[in-house]
């Protein structure tokens, strides 16, 4: 990969505007307009002269002019990609199309030895009163480093290595790897994008105002790929990586990097979920109640019952009424825990604390318990075994003394995922199906008594 230093005026952004994408999906979006003290500061001091402004990174789709030089008007419209610089790009193509005004700027004009107030001005203002600054403006000079390369993931590591890592977000470091899983979730979740030619679409359930980049159907802001880092998680727990380790940053970087996702990542089961998701929500009914833990736990539950075939959702409109309602009053601290000194309940814990794979687990268990209150769901447990409730109930109580739940024959380290319904007195020799005859027990020693 070759790059080559090309020198351009300000008045040479028109010209590449036309043809650049200013936003690969590899990078966090426009958000330098939401800072309009830096940008005043940007464009004042390119009136005042005062600052060297740093190097723009561009990708050109034309190898020989990066190596030889090429006609410039040439290189120009073989500029495709903004590497780094998009702020600055970008500020400066708003102050040009007058979207905001400076603020205090007041600069020599040497050729009339006298000052100039620009204070308040937008970009016409100054064409009109200052021309000879305007034309001065236009001809600033910026530095522009032109690179050529197929390789995507070469231009990805490049970005990388041009902002501070410590600075970026789980999600933007994730978000520049080169792989299948990555692609899809910064095309789903934030821009259109093609991948080794599949083309993944943001779906309903992402789209932002342009303007604030707050989520339609969520409280969330979709600032710094918040929206990437929701559709990670939400594809981990889908995929079932969520359940066996969790939603943790490394889990889902690894989650990136897993052999079999790497050139091919099959979405159906998440695109699904995803579905559901925006069925529910898209009336904004509850808007300002969903953030990212609930979302979540309204994730959880929604992927267990599209895969429990004893279930069945009639109506999905009274699911999510009922989730929502179950959800807050699980959250709610009874007169009779505050009484012994609990400020919080487990679920609330859970949910604000636990992304590893126990405290999904927990989350996901304390919502089926209360399943059978939701009208909107119907099922039949065609086992002879206690509820799913009960047993949580029981697997709770079966505590080691160092938090550890244990099988209750074997004394092994029991996750309630791989927890059994086992008879006391088998069920074959009269045993009843009661709590009071049931024992939480692992799967290893499930097994009938040999007589």
């Amino acid at each position: 990969m070759k790059s080559s230093l090309k020198v351009i005026n300000i008045k040479d952004i028109e010209t590449i505007s036309k043809t650049i994408n200013l936003n690969p999906a590899y990078q966090r979006d426009y958000i330098a307009h939401e800072k309009k003290g830096w940008q005043q500061k940007l464009i004042g001091s390119i009136f005042k002269g005062n600052r060297v402004i740093p190097n723009l990174y561009a990708r050109v789709d034309n190898q020989d002019m990066v190596m030889d030089g090429g006609n410039r008007i040439s290189a120009l419209h073989s500029i495709t990609e903004m590497i780094d610089g998009q702020q600055r790009f970008r500020t400066i193509m708003d102050f040009l199309n007058d979207k905001f005004k400076l603020d205090t700027c007041v600069v020599v004009d040497y050729q009339i030895e006298d000052e100039c107030d620009l204070s308040g001005m937008n970009w016409s203002d100054v064409k009109i009163n200052f021309p000879q600054l305007a034309e001065k403006f236009l001809s600033s000079e910026l530095r522009l480093v032109l690179t050529h390369s197929h390789n995507e993931a070469e231009i990805m590591q490049m970005f990388c290595d041009l902002n501070d890592l410590n600075a970026m977000t789980e999600a933007e470091k994730r978000n520049a790897i080169n792989t299948a899983p990555a692609a899809y979730v910064r095309g789903t979740s934030r821009l259109d994008n093609k991948w080794k030619g599949v083309k993944f679409e943001l779906h309903d359930l992402f789209k932002r105002d342009s303007k604030s980049l707050k989520s339609l159907y969520t409280s969330l802001t979709f600032k710094k790929m918040a929206q990437d880092e929701l559709l990670a998680k939400i594809a981990a727990i889908v995929l079932g990586i969520g359940k066996e380790s969790g939603i943790s940053a490394k889990t889902l970087k690894n989650m990136y990097l897993k052999p079999e996702y790497r050139n091919q990542f099959s979405s159906t089961k998440v695109d699904k979920v995803l579905d559901k998701l925006y069925t529910m929500l898209k009336n904004k009914k509850y808007k300002k109640s969903v953030n990212l833990g609930v979302i979540l736990n309204l994730t959880l539950i929604t992927n267990h019952i599209l895969n429990d075939k004893s279930l069945r959702v009639k109506h999905w409109n009274k699911f999510v009424d009922w989730f929502f309602v179950t959800h807050n009053r699980l959250l709610m601290v009874s007169d009779k825990q505050k009484k012994i000194g609990i400020e919080e309940t487990a679920y609330h814990q859970k949910t604000r604390l636990s992304s590893d794979s126990k405290g999904l687990e927990i989350r996901l268990q304390f919502l089926l318990n209360e399943l059978d209150s939701c009208d909107g769901v119907i099922g039949v447990d065609p086992l002879r075994v206690i509820s799913d409730r009960d047993l949580f109930n029981l697997w709770l109580q079966n505590d080691d003394g160092k938090g550890n739940k244990v099988c209750e024959d074997c004394g092994c380290t029991l996750r309630f995922g791989d927890a059994v319904k086992g008879h006391i007195d088998a069920h074959s020799a009269g045993g009843a199906t009661i709590v009071e005859n049931t024992k939480v027990i692992c799967r290893d020693c499930n097994v009938p008594e040999v007589k």
